[in-house]
C-alpha cells in the first residue's frame, strides 16, 4: 500500500524500471556470388539463435529483402576507387554493385552493414567505412570458424547498437508527450534529458539544466534530505515517491510531488506531478 504523506516512500513489490536486453532475432541477408561461400555462411549460423541468414548472389538480388532485414553482410565489396599498382585510386569495375549499394544505403541511411572483405581491400574499406555511417564495419573474409564467429559477433554488435539508438530517439519522443515533467540523469549525478515541463517548473529551459547536477534544482538541504532517503531506497530497486521542494529560478520555492526510480547503469529518473509555488498557486503538473 503507498502512504501519501510527504515524505513517504512507496513500498508497493514493482521493481523500478526493470529493463532487459532486446533480444529478438536478427534477419541478415549475406551477398556473395561465390556458392560455396553462401553455403559456408549459412551453414556456420545455421543453429545460432539469434541470427537467420539468408543469402544472395547479388546486392541487385539483396535489393528485394530491404523491408525484413536489420543487417546486409556484403563479400561484394565495390569502392569509388580501389588502389592500383601505382599507389593511385582507380575507378572500379563492378559499376552495377555500386550504383546498387548507394540505392541500399539512399532507400535505408540507417541500415547495418558489414562488409566482408579480402584483405587487399579491407585497409582502404576500413578507412571508408568510417567516415560513411556509423552503421557500418568490415572484416576480412575467411571461411574458418574463428572468422565467422567474428561476423557474427560484428553483426550483433552493430545491430544492437542500431536498435538501441532507434529506441532512444523514440524514447525522448514518448517522453516529450507527457504531461508529467521527465529529467534522467546519469550515473555521474548530471542532467541527460530535461523536458520542457520539467525545466518550466523550475522556471528554466531544458538546455540550462543539460549536464548540471541534479541538485541543482533543490535547496542544498532537500538535497541533503534526498541523498540520505530516497537514494538509497533507489539503489534497493524500489520507487521512492514523496514531496520535494525546489528552487526557481524567480527565487521562489516550488513543491512538486515526485517520483524517483532508479535505472540499471545507476542514473535516475525524475518524475514530477502536482506542484504548487510558494505563494500556494498550482504550477506546472
Amino acid at each position: 500500500m503507498t502512504r501519501d504523506t510527504p515524505d513517504s516512500l512507496e513500498s508497493a513489490p514493482d521493481r523500478a524500471m526493470d529493463r532487459h536486453p532486446v533480444e529478438r532475432s536478427i534477419v541478415v541477408c549475406y551477398v556473395d556470388d561465390d556458392p560455396t561461400f553462401r553455403d559456408r555462411v549459412r551453414s556456420a549460423f545455421a543453429d545460432d539463435d539469434r541470427l537467420e541468414v539468408r543469402t544472395e548472389a547479388s546486392l541487385e538480388a539483396a535489393k528485394r529483402h530491404l523491408d525484413s532485414i536489420e543487417c546486409l553482410v556484403s563479400a561484394e565489396t565495390p569502392l569509388v576507387g580501389s588502389e592500383g599498382e601505382d599507389g593511385n585510386e582507380r575507378e572500379h569495375e563492378h559499376d552495377t554493385d555500386l550504383e546498387s549499394l548507394e540505392a541500399i544505403h539512399e532507400r535505408d541511411p540507417e541500415l547495418p552493414v558489414v562488409y566482408f572483405t579480402d584483405e587487399r581491400r579491407e585497409e582502404l574499406l576500413a578507412r571508408r567505412c568510417s567516415i560513411q555511417s556509423p552503421w557500418t564495419d568490415c572484416l576480412q573474409k575467411g571461411d574458418d570458424d574463428v572468422t565467422l564467429a567474428l561476423l557474427g559477433s560484428r553483426i550483433r554488435t552493430l545491430v544492437d547498437r542500431q536498435r538501441q539508438s532507434t529506441l532512444a530517439r523514440r524514447t525522448i519522443v514518448a517522453l516529450e508527450t507527457v504531461q508529467n515533467g521527465v529529467a534522467i540523469v546519469t550515473p555521474q549525478g548530471t542532467f541527460e534529458f530535461v523536458d520542457r515541463v520539467f525545466a518550466a517548473t523550475f522556471g528554466t529551459d531544458p538546455d540550462d539544466l543539460l549536464d548540471q547536477p541534479w541538485h541543482t534544482v533543490f535547496p542544498d538541504e532537500e538535497a541533503d534530505r534526498l541523498r540520505s532517503t530516497a537514494l538509497p531506497t533507489v539503489d534497493d530497486g524500489w520507487r521512492w515517491t514523496g514531496r520535494c521542494t525546489g528552487t526557481h529560478a524567480s527565487g521562489t520555492t516550488v513543491t512538486t510531488r515526485t517520483d524517483i526510480v532508479g535505472l540499471e547503469d545507476g542514473g535516475l529518473v525524475f518524475v514530477l506531478g502536482d506542484s504548487t509555488d510558494s505563494t500556494g498557486e498550482n504550477g506546472s503538473s
